[in-house]
């Protein structure tokens, strides 16, 4: 059996959660008038009791955006896939259990960001450690949830803690619910023609022309050999978006897939939006691996010259966090990984010594003032 036809035809190839959040988010986002999308799960999650992955999924705020296009709401997500709201995310810092908050220290002022502020007071011994002036932290320490921003206090956004099995369900409904079609048969051979085109994938008693074929993937697939001319092909496109760290596997992939849909092509990429497209991610994959070193390593670990090593410098000589193309993290992230690594700045930022230490401290002071009191609250009046 041969799938042909006017539409044009993409093959998905991934395993679980890959799979489908690729999936709904085409089927979803393209006209279902003019493609035909097939998906090949290599390994059903939902039915598997395969248990090497962990059973619970960490979404980041960033989820939102492709939740708007899936139609998904808090209710929903909730009811179908036990979704907890979250404001950080765990990680262990050489061993020790710890968190990144998914949101900032305090607003700036005098035009320095506030980090330089409490370094100036917590030198003077009139600050508390940074950690008391993270809203997002605090909330995370004490099982709190904070639903809206509120005045005066540091902004704070949320995320979630996600059942594995049923996101993965829910995504797959919302694909086959859009036409996705599934293909339950294991690859036989991807045809390449002259190692530029794709021509059919065949399965065990049918075969598939595409015009697109993707694989997003965070393991080492069973077909992987056999995945090697969507690496190479212009009509195909393989990422890996593999990590140990909580939540940046699923991070990546939307990030992929939007620039898959930025970068759309008619029947096959050409060779600039290709590399275009790697370069973009692997410039996020560095990004992220310099955080796993951090976290798992320490300072000392970052290779001279490289990103990790100019942001681990700029932050102990003067406090500062550079920013790079495409980065993944926020500062708030990074702030935390950096001083809970064991970094302290030198210096601070100059704008600060416009004023005195007692108005620098009470400036500061006056952010856990206001995180205490909002988390002294009955949970019906502020943190839920």
């Amino acid at each position: 059996m041969s799938y042909q036809g006017d539409a044009r035809t993409i093959l998905i190839i991934g395993e679980g959660l890959n799979a489908w959040f690729s999936a709904a988010m085409l089927a979803k986002s393209l006209p279902p008038t003019m493609y035909r999308i097939f998906v090949k799960d290599t390994h059903d999650a939902v039915n598997s009791d395969n248990t090497s992955q962990s059973p619970t999924i960490i979404a980041r705020p960033h989820i939102f955006r492709a939740h708007n296009v899936l139609g998904i709401d808090d209710p929903m997500l909730a009811r179908e896939a036990g979704a907890r709201p979250i404001h950080a995310t765990p990680v262990s810092i050489k061993g020790k259990d710890a968190f990144l908050p998914f949101g900032d220290y305090g607003a700036p002022y005098l035009g320095a960001a506030f980090n330089h502020h409490w370094s100036k007071a917590y030198q003077a011994g009139k600050a508390r450690p940074l950690s008391d002036y993270n809203l997002a932290l605090r909330l995370t320490t004490v099982g709190g949830f904070l639903g809206k921003p509120l005045d005066g206090l540091p902004v704070v956004d949320y995320g979630y803690q996600l059942s594995r099995q049923g996101y993965i369900t829910l995504l797959k409904n919302i694909a086959l619910k859009a036409g996705t079609t599934v293909i339950s048969e294991a690859i036989s051979e991807i045809k390449a023609k002259d190692s530029v085109t794709i021509e059919c994938v065949e399965f065990e008693t049918h075969q598939v022309r595409p015009d697109l074929s993707l694989c997003f993937t965070n393991q080492n697939l069973s077909e992987q050999e056999k995945l090697k001319p969507l690496d190479t092909c212009l009509n195909g496109y393989y990422v890996d978006t593999s990590s140990s760290l909580s939540g940046l596997s699923l991070h990546q992939l939307q990030n992929c897939v939007t620039r898959l849909l930025a970068y759309w092509p008619d029947s096959a990429f050409t060779q600039t939006e290709k590399l275009e497209l790697q370069r973009i991610h692997l410039a996020e994959a560095q990004h992220v691996a310099d955080m796993s070193t951090l976290l798992a390593q320490g300072p000392d670990a970052a290779i001279e010259g490289s990103t990790l090593a100019r942001k681990c410098q700029a932050y102990a000589n003067r406090g500062v966090i550079p920013t790079e193309d495409y980065e993944i993290f926020s500062k708030a992230e990074w702030l935390t990984a950096l001083s809970m690594s064991g970094l302290v700045p030198k210096h601070y930022d100059r704008l600060v010594d416009r004023v005195s230490v007692d108005h620098t401290a009470a400036f500061v002071n006056q952010v856990s003032t206001n995180i205490d009191r909002l988390l002294q609250r009955p949970k019906t009046q502020g943190a839920v």
